[in-house]
């Protein structure tokens, strides 16, 4: 009884802070790849290239998404979030959204790691493409 009552007064963090947001866009990511992979006929180097492009749309919008909240003093995405989604291909799109939407441009987590996670990637990429 005493674990019921332990589990209802636990707080739940929102969704754009727990860890749940990476979980799920790695899920929605691996099943774009597997369409694109199964379903279109893409080649691995193809479906590479959907999974960053998704990724990083992904990582785009919740930039803009934080950028709003920031001015309107809402729930903000966690940093550790946003830099997940760049670890895992959206590196692009969030260099894209700090250059667009002027957000996190300050930060040195930002400004210096999401251009070498892009570095990182794109020898990923090449290394995937040139064998």
């Amino acid at each position: 009884m005493g674990s019921d009552k332990s589990r209802s007064s636990r707080k739940v963090r929102p969704f754009l802070e727990s860890g749940r947001l990476v979980l799920y866009t790695v899920i929605a990511s691996g099943v774009v790849w597997l369409v694109a992979l199964l379903w279109f006929r893409f080649t691995l180097i193809q479906s590479l290239f959907t999974h960053i492009g998704f990724v990083s749309l992904v990582t785009f919008l919740l930039f803009a998404l934080d950028k709003l909240k920031a001015k309107t003093a809402g729930r903000r995405t966690s940093e550790m979030n946003l830099m997940a989604l760049g670890t895992i291909g959206g590196a692009l799109g969030g260099l894209l959204a700090m250059v667009a939407l002027r957000h996190k441009t300050q930060r040195v987590m930002f400004s210096v790691g999401l251009p070498m996670l892009l570095f990182t990637h794109s020898v990923v990429v090449a290394v995937v493409v040139l064998n």
